[in-house]
């Protein structure tokens, strides 16, 4: 190469540097947030809440109703037109019966309404014109977890972490529409790697569909067919010591449930396992991964006229035999699972039946596949106690620094915390016709205050009425 060519190479290749720098010296757009935006917590009667936000350092992007209907409606991105209506007082619903044997009618209260307001810039601060006053606040005040309240406690104000849509919903007019259900969400510890998997249902035939990608900044992979067209149930994820992925659901045929799982490793699927074989239904399956890097797997199923808890764990791609965790002459349902990162040891909880009365139960299993049971935690210890019948699911569980298993689980209309009946997350929760239509979101939001001592991201799935489609952590 001559003295000039190498010389055009050197000016060229010095450009290109200045101009990679220069490019990634230049701020980039401003963040996207959005907030909820809760209006009459503590209506006596139903009240207008209509309003406008004006937007000051950011501009207002988008606006939409939080539990709207009727007349209720939003003007562009800064203006809305709603009010409280009275609904049926959480807790409330079923009201004991009078000597006449007819129950009176139950007690009513108005519910909130709201808007979820995205706003865009560096650090927009808000102001929100409300009939009852005005509410001022700037968005870096609000961090995820940490809700602000304002005219003593009629407005509350929360960030949201930011969702993605996976896939985008079919058009309304589609003849065969996809339905996206049943989400399950891993990340492995190694590498970040993330997963999630779900139930597609279409044409009156589930499939099960994975998907991956490299961490939170990556590009979620094309859906991988884990199982074809068929009576399908939930999945669960799980990972092994191995950089195995378990890719287990639940599965109707013969006319019977039971659960299969098909393991993933470096891109490729392995051979379809049956992990039950009774002839009683197997489902409302969880997994976790424990201390040894085993996957646990546990389940609801029926035996001898009755459902009970099991569990099973795998190592690699090998299961060993599964194992009754409950104890109980009466039914138990909906399992779930934790790894205790101290010990050689997996937490369990589920409902019982056992008083005739829904409650929470809890025991461990240590030593892996062949484990030692824990004692069986009495109902009235991990349970919040509350006036009425109620119905408890079981609960999410994570195990602190403390050795302290804290639990989250919806009992009526309230969700409810730890032992201590501390209530750290509280949402009002409005009742839904069982067979609406539903949309998966995935939502991961940090340092939530009821997990924010353990240094960790709590992933909440969110099944919300519209139109089904999955939604990803951002």
């Amino acid at each position: 190469m001559s003295p000039r060519n190498r010389r055009l190479l050197a000016a060229g290749v010095a450009a290109a540097v200045v101009a990679v720098v220069v490019a990634a010296s230049r701020p980039g757009d401003p963040p996207t947030v959005s907030f909820r935006v809760v209006l009459g917590l503590k209506d006596k009667e139903p009240t207008d809440w209509s309003g406008h936000a004006a937007v000051a350092d950011g501009e207002a992007v988008g606006l939409k109703g939080w539990r709207f209907e009727d007349t209720d409606a939003v003007e562009g991105t800064a203006k809305w037109t709603c009010k409280t209506r009275n609904y049926i007082v959480p807790g409330d619903r079923f009201p004991q019966d009078l000597a006449t044997g007819k129950p009176p009618p139950p007690p009513q209260e108005p519910w909130p309404n709201g808007v979820v307001l995205a706003l865009k810039g560096a650090g927009p601060a808000v102001t929100l014109t409300l009939p009852a006053g005005e509410v001022k606040f700037k968005a870096d005040d609000v961090p995820l977890g940490q809700p602000k309240t304002f005219l003593d406690g009629r407005v509350r104000v929360e960030r949201l972490p930011a969702t993605t849509e996976l896939r985008p919903p079919a058009e309304a007019k589609d003849p065969a529409p996809v339905q996206d259900d049943y989400p399950a969400f891993w990340v492995r510890y190694k590498t970040g790697k993330q997963y999630l998997a779900w139930i597609a249902y279409q044409s009156g035939k589930d499939r099960v569909l994975l998907t991956e990608r490299d961490g939170p900044d990556g590009a979620w992979s094309d859906p991988l067919e884990v199982a074809g067209p068929g009576d399908h149930f939930r999945v669960a994820l799980a990972g092994t010591h191995d950089d195995t992925l378990w890719v287990v659901w639940s599965s109707q045929r013969d006319h019977n449930w039971d659960l299969y799982g098909r393991p993933y490793k470096g891109g490729k699927l392995g051979d379809e396992v049956r992990l039950s074989d009774a002839p009683g239904p197997d489902i409302w399956h969880r997994m976790t991964t424990d201390q040894r890097g085993r996957a646990w797997l546990v389940w609801q199923g029926a035996r001898d006229g009755k459902f009970a808890i099991f569990a099973r764990c795998a190592e690699g791609v090998r299961w060993k035999p599964a194992i009754q965790v409950s104890d109980s002459k009466a039914d138990c349902w909906n399992p779930v699972v934790c790894h205790d990162y101290k010990e050689d040891r997996v937490w369990v909880a589920w409902d019982s039946y056992e008083s005739k009365a829904y409650n929470i139960v809890v025991t461990s299993l240590s030593g892996g596949p062949d484990p030692k049971h824990g004692p069986f935690q009495p109902p009235g210890q991990l349970t919040v106690a509350l006036q009425g019948p109620v119905f408890a699911r079981a609960p999410r569980e994570r195990v602190d620094d403390r050795e302290i298993s804290w639990r989250r689980r919806r009992a009526g209309d309230a969700w409810n915390g730890n032992a201590a009946a501390s209530c750290l997350l509280q949402e009002e929760i409005r009742g839904m016709d069982l067979f609406a239509s539903w949309r998966q979101r995935i939502q991961e939001p940090d340092g939530h205050s009821e997990l924010a001592h353990l240094g960790a991201k709590l992933l909440a799935v969110r099944a919300v009425p519209g139109d089904n489609r999955i939604k990803r952590p951002q």
